[in-house]
C-alpha cells in the first residue's frame, strides 16, 4: 500500500505561500490570482494574448520530500480548462536552467471535482514552453515548489480550485 506520503492541505494560513507569475513578464496583460475559499484555494483569472501574452501561473514553495515518493494526486474543481501541473527542482544539471520546470497537462470537467493521480516520471522537463528531451527524470527530493498554470493560446476567464496535494509512494 502507499505507506509514504507528503499531504498539502490548503488553507488560509497558506495564502501567503502562494505566489502568481502572470506573462506580464514578458509584456503581456494576463492576471491571475490566489484567494482562499472554505476547504481550498482558488487560482483564477483571465489570460489574454494581446502584446504577446497568454498565461498565468502560481506557485508555493515545498518542504524538503523524501527520495522515496514516486508520485503526486490531486484533488481539484475545475472550470473545463486545461492545465498544467508544474514542479520546479533545484537540479545540478547544465542541461537545466533555473527557470525550467517539470510539467503535466490535465483537463478539467466544469462543475465536477476529480482525483487525479501522476507518476513524477511521466513529468517533461520545460524552459519557456520548449520540452528539454535530455533532461534528467523528476525526482521528489529535488522539488521545490508546486504550481498551476493556464496557457489556452485564446483569450478566456479561469479558476481552478485545488482541495488537496499529496504526493505518494506508489
Amino acid at each position: 500500500m502507499n505507506k509514504i506520503y507528503r499531504d498539502f492541505i490548503f488553507d488560509q494560513s497558506d495564502m501567503q505561500s502562494w505566489r502568481i507569475i502572470n506573462d506580464s513578464v514578458m509584456g503581456g496583460l494576463s492576471t491571475g490570482n490566489t484567494v482562499q475559499k472554505a476547504q481550498s484555494i482558488c487560482f483564477f483569472g483571465r489570460v489574454k494574448i494581446e502584446n504577446n501574452g497568454g498565461f498565468t501561473s502560481s506557485y508555493r514553495k515545498l518542504p524538503p520530500l523524501d527520495k522515496q515518493l514516486n508520485a503526486v494526486a490531486i484533488d481539484i474543481d475545475g472550470d473545463g480548462n486545461s492545465y498544467q501541473l508544474r514542479m520546479r527542482t533545484v537540479v545540478s544539471n547544465t542541461l537545466l536552467d533555473p527557470q525550467s520546470v517539470y510539467k503535466i497537462d490535465f483537463q478539467t470537467i466544469v462543475g465536477k471535482r476529480q482525483q487525479l493521480l501522476f507518476k513524477l516520471a511521466d513529468f517533461s522537463a520545460s524552459l519557456r514552453g520548449k520540452i528539454i528531451t535530455d533532461a534528467p527524470a523528476l525526482k521528489a527530493e529535488n522539488i521545490t515548489e508546486i504550481g498551476f498554470l493556464i496557457a489556452p493560446k485564446c483569450e478566456k476567464v479561469f479558476s481552478l480550485d485545488v482541495y488537496q496535494v499529496k504526493f505518494l509512494h506508489l
